[in-house]
């Protein structure tokens, strides 16, 4: 009871408190607050010590009968289960009835025409009450598909959410593929609903496509001559959703027969065609569900009444005393879909047979249906794509999962199409929210530092981040347009690719955990919609959800990365990332959804099975994942596998501190494959051993100026700022920000330009330029500041054949101190020891050698892997002793190609000329 909510007049809101996640001393990280309140209200959460929370007066009930039924009453509707059907059997608001014996009302048909149901004793219902406080509750039930012969066909996992004074309720489906999808498929499958009387009138909600622009690309410029980007936030709602803004509504009279509104098709891949239509059928041909004779039966023999080419999300019945809409978000998109009523109530069709084509997985159905072609490795097509050669390809979706929302708006009276709309588009997109981005940047939650959105005091960084999110998300919606019910949710490269073949390089390491912080420290729905779709994207297809031949139960399915199966044909156990658990990690602390959870227990219960098989690999990504499952659950089963694991990774007795045993050699994506792992194991348990391997790693990466590109950089120098106070790291960052067209190629600018923004803002000086100098020999000129390895953009050609000195001044009485990389030319041996000649301006104008400077130069350490070892780059710190007379030295490097004073303390630092 130490936190609440409290509106803007400092009212208390009721408000259900679930504690999320905890710091290790048991403290709360993050917290999630379950309300019912206006969205256009401003809310604040207060917490301490003396904070109370009210008792709600309807509190929200959830109770298990003896007969085994479980009943929710919300206050506003009361919902009834039975033991052994999966959906709700029965609903009621106050005395009216608005579902009846709809419990079995999950059907799927497969490709022998046989109807299925989760119902009865074979079905082996199962039901677990994973929230259940007076204002919210999530119930998971999940059983068998059974046919009439008693064959089980396919699983269902269903999360039901409540809220205390709503009857609204939240359906979130799993079809989990549990046979040989070779041999057995999915014609039909969806949700039914039954209603005891049958509806007076129906409501479909509609859109218009945008208009063809000059190119004959709908969406282009002629309809964002229309349309800001700030109302059309990405393609996810271009032609769907409120900010669309060309809905319509079309109003029937129900008089008996079938009445379905269909998207048949979408524009996708190859495929440029809108295809949705409302029609009608007679009764005795109607619901695929009830007559599998028919299913997909030529559309034109139906009764069509609309022809309108983009579906709406929702449909309602007005039932004369209530009504019930019925929402699936993103139903266009995730074609082929369907909401049809009847006498009987209202189907949802996740995959609707009417469309004409099956959910069937062989490549030859799906290259031929829907991807048209793919290109593989390279960029180079994968070639000829017949059915000869198609049919060789391992296509088995056993294990996969496919999960849709559909939400139940039952309401009382004959609303208007306005409030319709708005209640249905709250569904479909929900109002957000979140903690204040300042606040929840304060906290650390996320476990790095980062910076709120902050335009007033960092406008171009700023701009450039959105800039960079608007040209990547170009490339993925008007380019790839991964719409339909295979693809919608997945990102650019999230598989079938190489860089070779992506559009453009941010769009994969980290962009999905980008969509999160970038929507933590914005709020901005432009970054929440995405990585929600993601979410789902990689939870049903990265994770098996049915053990299967090569597929183990949790682990990240495996198979030819140059095909779009994303599912595989075998798994492993460390192959976890931002591809998958890193997203779902932050979709349940930011978004609540369960199905994340459910995602990240199963990840978990098979890391705990690899490690009591003793088959755990001990590779950076187990390392990564059991670090994060272990701050998820301190369960200190997965802070043992990832000690395990950091203890192969690092190696005290080498200045880098890493195993150079370890796969790649210790110089792989040194940033991201082999330190991030160390930091999130290092802020899980405070092994100072692991903190100091980083130090270790990033002044390798500084004092040697190596720029890997990767993800996290940014951040483990902005962290190794913060633990070590070295105002080069604050300058280095600074630079990196200041100067993002290289910063976007490393994978990505989104996810470290908010800790390096953290530290700037924070500093308490101001911030020295970086580097101190630098100059490169580029065939017959010098280029000072050259991009020579981290993104210095402006830059001046001299005339020279050789690289001019170094000018120090130097103070009376005191030492100067450099710290230089050098790249030795390549017009030298491979091995060449580069020398430093040091000289003092004589009063005279010549020079006289110094001999007593002291010099300590290194090469880059020698990993095992000769492949990354780089031998030509040296690092010199050099003193000038404080004896030494003040005045004007020049340092020269012979045999180097390039020269970076990387620090310095001299009273200046500058670019001397040959000879004088």
């Amino acid at each position: 009871a130490l936190i609440r909510v409290v509106d803007g007049e400092g009212r208390e809101v009721p408000a259900q408190i679930d504690v999320a996640a905890t710091w290790r001393d048991g403290s709360i990280r993050w917290a999630l607050a379950g309300l019912t309140a206006s969205p256009q209200g401003t809310y604040r959460v207060e917490y301490g010590p003396d904070v109370s929370r009210a008792t709600p007066a309807r509190p929200l009930t959830v109770k298990q009968t003896a007969n085994g039924a479980i009943v929710v009453d919300t206050g506003a509707a009361v919902y009834e289960f039975l033991s052994d059907r999966l959906l709700p059997e029965t609903a009621r608001m106050g005395d009216t009835d608005i579902l009846a014996g709809s419990g079995a009302g999950a059907y799927l048909i497969d490709n022998q025409g046989r109807l299925a149901r989760v119902a009865g004793e074979l079905a082996g219902i199962e039901t677990e009450i994973l929230k259940q406080g007076p204002l919210r509750a999530v119930i998971r039930r999940e059983g068998w598909y059974v046919t009439d012969d008693g064959a089980r066909v396919a699983r269902a996992k269903v999360w039901f959410y409540f809220s205390a004074g709503t009857p609204y309720l939240k359906v979130t489906h799993s079809l989990i593929f549990t046979e040989d999808t070779n041999e057995l498929w999915v014609r039909d499958y969806g949700l039914e609903f039954r209603t005891p009387d049958k509806p007076k009138n129906l409501t479909f909600a509609l859109h218009e496509p945008a208009p063809v622009d000059a190119l004959g690309v709908r969406g282009g410029s002629a309809y964002m001559e229309t349309v800001s980007l700030d109302e059309v936030q990405n393609f996810a709602i271009l032609f769907s959703g409120p900010y669309a803004g060309r809905q319509r509504h079309l109003t029937l009279p129900f008089e008996g027969d079938e009445i379905y509104m269909l998207q048949e098709s979408y524009p996708h891949f190859l495929e440029r065609q809108f295809r949705a239509v409302i029609a009608s059928v007679p009764r005795s041909e109607a619901a695929p569900s009830r007559r599998t004779d028919i299913l997909g039966d030529n559309l034109w023999m139906h009764h069509w009444l609309e022809n309108a080419e983009v579906a709406g999300d929702w449909a309602d019945a007005n039932y004369g005393g209530f009504g019930l809409s019925v929402v699936t978000p993103h139903l266009a998109q995730r074609f082929p879909k369907e909401i049809a009523f009847d006498s009987d109530g209202v189907r949802v069709a996740l995959w609707s047979g009417r469309s004409g084509r099956e959910l069937d997985f062989r490549a030859v159905t799906l290259v031929n249906e829907y991807w048209g072609r793919w290109t593989e490795n390279r960029g180079r097509p994968r070639g000829p794509q017949n059915s000869t050669t198609l049919a060789k390809i391992t296509s088995n979706a056993q294990g996969a999962a496919r999960t849709h929302d559909v939400w139940l708006l039952p309401h009382t009276g004959e609303p208007s199409d306005q409030i319709l709309k708005a209640r249905a588009s709250a569904a479909s997109y929900p109002p957000l929210l979140q903690a204040d981005p300042v606040w929840l940047c304060a906290t650390e939650a996320f476990g790095f530092p980062m910076h709120p959105q902050d335009p007033e005091q960092f406008p171009e960084t700023e701009d450039a981040l959105r800039e960079h999110w608007d040209r990547v998300m170009h490339g993925h919606n008007q380019g790839l347009r991964r719409t339909g019910f295979i693809d919608w949710g997945a990102t650019q490269t999230l598989s079938h690719a190489n860089r070779f073949f992506r559009l453009f390089p941010s769009a994969d390491y980290g962009f999905r955990a980008s969509s999160w912080i970038l929507y933590a420290r914005s709020g901005e729905r432009r970054y929440y919609d995405l990585a929600v779709q993601n979410k789902q994207f990689v939870g049903d297809w990265r994770i098996v959800h049915w053990p299967a031949g090569k597929k183990r139960m949790g682990e990240r399915p495996a198979g030819d990365a140059t095909t779009p199966m994303y599912w595989g044909d075998g798994s492993g156990s460390g192959l976890y990332s931002g591809k998958t658990f890193i997203t779902l990690h932050m979709d349940y602390y930011l978004h609540g959804d369960e199905y994340g959870r459910e995602m990240m227990r199963l990840v978990g219960d098979a890391y705990r099975k690899r490690w009591a098989e003793g088959d755990f690999d001990g590779s950076f990504s187990s390392l990564r994942t059991s670090s994060m499952l272990y701050m998820h659950t301190w369960d200190e089963t997965f802070k043992d596998m990832a000690e395990q694991a950091a203890n192969l990774l690092m190696d005290l007795d080498n200045p880098v501190g890493l195993n150079d045993k370890i796969r790649y050699g210790i110089y792989y994506k040194i940033s991201k494959e082999w330190i991030w792992p160390l930091y999130l194991y290092y802020k899980a348990t405070g092994d100072e051993q692991a903190r100091e391997v980083i130090l270790r790693a990033m002044d390798d990466k500084f004092r040697f100026f190596y720029s890997s590109n990767q993800t996290f950089r940014l951040i483990l120098f902005a962290e190794a700022y913060n633990w070590t106070g070295n105002p080069a790291y604050l300058s280095l960052v600074k630079l990196m920000v200041e100067q993002p067209f290289f910063s976007l190629f490393g994978h990505n600018f989104f996810l470290g330009a908010p800790s390096a923004l953290h530290v700037i803002a924070n500093a308490d000086k101001p911030i020295a330029p970086f580097p101190v100098l630098a100059v490169t020999r580029m065939q017959n000129s010098v280029v000072t500041s050259d991009f020579t390895g981290v993104g210095i953009m402006e830059h001046t050609f001299i005339e020279a054949d050789t690289l001019p000195p170094i000018l120090v001044r130097k103070p009376v009485d005191k030492p100067v101190n450099l710290s230089i990389y050098v790249r030795v030319s390549d017009d030298m041996g491979e091995m060449t020891e580069p020398v430093a000649v040091v000289a003092r301006h004589k009063p005279d104008g010549g020079r006289a050698a110094v001999d007593n400077v002291h010099i300590v130069k290194q090469q880059r350490f020698k990993t095992k892997n000769p492949g990354r070892w780089h031998p030509r780059r040296w690092h010199f710190y050099l003193t000038l002793p404080a004896e030494l007379p003040a005045g004007e030295y020049v340092i020269q490097f012979p045999e180097a190609a390039t020269i970076v004073v990387l620090e310095s303390d001299a009273q200046g630092v500058s670019l001397g000329r040959e000879g004088g």
